[in-house]
């Protein structure tokens, strides 16, 4: 899907009225689209723990730095064997993916819009994948899937560790951490909710049950 992406918005740029790159040096044009290329494959989810390895390795061994050391020093150093190039492409990566998930770090109603349309297309997928009698995809069955359950461990396991990052990184975005603590409380009062119905209908269930024996 990255791929494809990418390739249709390049794709369009070549078109006469989106040819947004041509005033541009064909030098300059060829490392702005590889930055781009890269930086779009990189939103893909099987690439988050990668993510969160590097630059969370980078944070530790820079705390080891001699104080007044800038972060691009430090590890554009003969000796850490890494080019300024490639740190600037890991973390434009980094940040990249994050904000692409980033919705949990918004106010509520924002968050609450973006998970619907998320599960929403979600369970489209997993319409789809049962009419053709396919397995259906994790969290893509409308029958079984909680979004309160899937969000709280979304935001657990997923987003907090990254915007953790973030602000270690860049510290005035503590604001977003603000959010992301006020929408998993409210997530969580959602999962309270869904499981107190969930018994509420099995008992009834359970007395529908006992009664039709009785009879």
């Amino acid at each position: 899907m990255e791929n494809y992406h990418v390739a249709e918005a390049f794709g369009l740029t070549k078109k006469k009225n989106l040819s947004i790159f041509e005033k541009i040096k064909i030098e300059l044009l060829k490392v702005l689209r590889k930055r781009t290329i890269e930086c779009v494959l990189a939103t893909d989810m099987a690439l988050h723990s990668k993510h969160i390895g590097q630059i969370s390795s980078k944070l530790d061994y820079f705390s080891q730095a001699p104080e007044g050391t800038s972060f691009i020093q430090f590890f554009t150093e003969e000796k850490n064997n890494i080019s300024k190039f490639d740190l600037q492409q890991e973390f434009m990566n980094f940040i990249l993916h994050v904000a692409d998930i980033a919705h949990p770090a918004k106010p509520w109603e924002i968050e609450i819009k973006w998970s619907n349309l998320i599960f929403q297309e979600f369970f489209n997928q997993g319409d789809k994948e049962k009419s053709m009698n396919l397995p259906v995809s994790f969290l893509c069955d409308r029958e079984t899937t909680l979004i309160p359950k899937s969000q709280v461990g979304f935001i657990k396991n997923i987003i907090m560790p990254s915007f953790n990052l973030v602000n270690a990184l860049l510290p005035n975005t503590e604001s977003l951490m603000n959010y992301i603590n006020q929408n998993l409380d409210i997530w969580n009062e959602e999962d309270m909710l869904e499981i107190k119905k969930k018994e509420e209908a099995q008992k009834k269930q359970e007395i529908k049950v006992a009664i039709d024996e009785d009879d």
